[in-house]
């Protein structure tokens, strides 16, 4: 007979505990661009349906972009991978025009991962990581239709930039 779980939040628990969390390392980085393209994609949807869309220039862009990302001590890439695979990635680090200045750039999760707690477990990563680097703030953007994301960044601590409705900013004091 199938053991049941009594409740939901144990269900979620069991769940949750087979994700690991960890910085890149080299090895991972023909996975994470695989990744870093799905999340492209998915948030470019509307680039990349255009008629003379070049999608072979758009990743060899992609692939620079990483590759100087994933290297860069200013830069880090936290991921969160499931049976050695990552489902999911933030990307963050201090401001090329001011290092007091955190930002987050890239945050992603696979759909099937969602509501787990991933993204929450990788954004305190990123806010640790900043701050531990004597950063004033930490800025990020987010498609102001992004509810669920809007709503994340709300909840610990973020607010929105009186000038823009996409700019979300937190200080440290």
């Amino acid at each position: 007979m199938p053991m049941v779980c009594p409740n939901a939040s144990q269900a979620m628990k069991t769940m949750t505990s087979s994700y690991q969390f960890r910085y890149f390392q080299a090895t991972d980085l023909k996975h994470l661009l695989q990744i870093n393209l799905a999340f492209a994609y998915e948030i470019k949807r509307k680039d990349t349906l255009v008629k003379n869309f070049d999608r072979i220039r758009f990743e060899r862009e992609e692939i620079k972009h990483l590759e100087f990302n994933a290297t860069c001590p200013f830069y880090r890439y936290y991921l969160c991978t499931l049976s050695g695979n990552i489902i999911g990635f933030i990307w963050f680090g201090q401001s090329d025009d001011n290092r007091a200045e955190g930002f987050i750039d890239e945050l992603y999760v696979q759909a099937a991962h969602r509501r787990e707690g991933i993204a929450k477990r990788l954004m305190k990563e990123a806010l640790r990581w900043v701050k531990e680097r004597d950063c004033t703030s930490v800025t990020l953007t987010v498609d102001s239709k992004n509810e669920s994301a809007i709503q994340l960044y709300q909840g610990m601590g973020f607010r929105r930039k009186e000038e823009s409705e996409d700019i979300f900013w937190l200080p440290f004091l």
